[in-house]
């Protein structure tokens, strides 16, 4: 959790911001002032068209204002911590590409020297995974479909980036047909008949789940994402349900029904777990929460942040549920009625099943303290961390290194 800066007012109740919030502003000006520098330079027809579609920064969350609801406030920085990543992966196409461009891996930095960029900056852009383009450092994947190639220009940039690029082949039944140049990676047939084995096997919700229902609820282990550890305890749910008597089916009703008024004590039955990543593994984690800070947990979160399992009888406090709202549509914003329907409804939804939210893009100044620190896991690990993807019915394989 973001922790919070408080301001107390003579008139009013207090208010809250992060309290990184100059530091942000500062740091946001300065990575897009660095990005603007390397576009110009580049004159890049797809990040301009990027920019043309009003890809919104961190301040367009509003993180600098100062707001009466903590929770609220919280939220603001959740989010805008998240968008730094814009800014960062297209700096860092940039410095690839350039380098690329010209042969010369520090071209970059003497150009933005150039035009005004202080030292201290590019040498902490330097030293960072922004710059750092060595074999095993994690970048963001791409998906290309192998029916409209118009990204071929910029795979070998990407390669050399260390981008994982995928090609989406499309539906089992209706595979798109690959050209000549991607011909080798297209998946065989027992490819495809392994995947669809693999699907089957992990996400049938009609047979039993592996672990039974003797009681034995799912836990959340250092492999699973929130998306897989969602998805076991709905199988869970789903088989425990099919056999709960009349009395155990009344009292889960009950239980679901006192999960609207979203109301805790501090002594209630129902345990709360909070979810938040832990930048020494490297991997989200889901910590109980102490009964003595069960109501300053609580009020931590709005609505939208809270989740109810009735069978496990256990609360998830989680801000990646926003996202999960926001995207319930694709991506289109909710009206005021859906979003009302979402915030009374504290139950489990298929959406949240699916959450694999990303890590939380670090801001600049502990990405390199954490990278230059020998003693960290991040560093000793060079950053590493385990992805995971669900893909149901759908076949992607890795181009690494054929370029046309």
């Amino acid at each position: 959790m973001i922790p919070m800066q408080v301001r107390e007012q003579q008139l009013g109740p207090p208010v809250y911001r992060t309290p990184f919030a100059d530091e942000w502003a500062k740091l946001e000006a300065i990575l897009v002032q660095v990005r603007n520098l390397l576009q110009r330079h580049r004159r890049d027809p797809v990040l301009v068209t990027l920019d043309k579609e009003h890809v919104r920064g961190p301040s367009s969350e509003g993180y600098e204002a100062w707001s009466t609801d903590r929770a609220t406030a919280q939220r603001k920085a959740f989010f805008a911590r998240r968008k730094f990543l814009y800014h960062i992966a297209i700096i860092s196409f940039h410095i690839a590409s350039l380098w690329r461009l010209t042969n010369d891996p520090h071209h970059w930095y003497d150009y933005l020297l150039e035009n005004g960029v202080q030292g201290h900056v590019l040498d902490s852009l330097s030293a960072s995974v922004v710059a750092d383009f060595t074999p095993n450092n994690p970048r963001a994947g791409l998906f290309i479909k192998p029916d409209a190639f118009s990204w071929s220009t910029y795979l070998p940039v990407l390669i050399l980036a260390k981008v994982p690029i995928f090609v989406y082949w499309g539906p089992v039944r209706s595979r798109i047909a690959a050209p000549a140049e991607l011909k080798d990676l297209e998946p065989s047939n027992e490819a495809v008949s392994a995947a669809q084995q693999l699907s089957t096997d992990v996400f049938d919700t009609e047979g039993q789940p592996s672990f039974g229902t003797t009681g034995r609820v799912p836990e959340f282990l250092s492999t699973d994402t929130p998306g897989t550890f969602f998805a076991a305890r709905a199988i869970y749910r789903a088989a425990c349900i099919r056999i709960e008597t009349e009395e155990q089916r009344q009292r889960r009703l009950s239980r679901e029904k006192r999960a609207t008024s979203y109301l805790i004590t501090a002594q209630g039955e129902d345990k709360i777990f909070e979810w938040d990543f832990d930048w020494e593994c490297m991997r989200w984690k889901r910590d109980m929460v102490l009964r003595h800070d069960r109501l300053s947990a609580w009020s931590g979160y709005d609505k939208k942040d809270k989740r109810y399992d009735s069978v496990a009888k256990e609360w998830d406090l989680a801000y990646f549920f926003e996202s999960s709202v926001r995207e319930a549509r694709d991506g289109e914003e909710l009206d005021e009625q859906e979003a009302n329907d979402h915030s009374s409804n504290p139950l489990f939804r298929e959406e949240d099943y699916k959450l694999a939210p990303p890590l939380p893009p670090t801001i600049l100044p502990h990405l390199v303290a954490m990278m230059s620190d020998p003693d960290s896991k991040a560093a000793r690990h060079n950053t590493c961390h385990a992805a995971y993807f669900h893909c149901n019915h759908l076949l992607a394989s890795r181009y690494t290194h054929r370029i046309p």
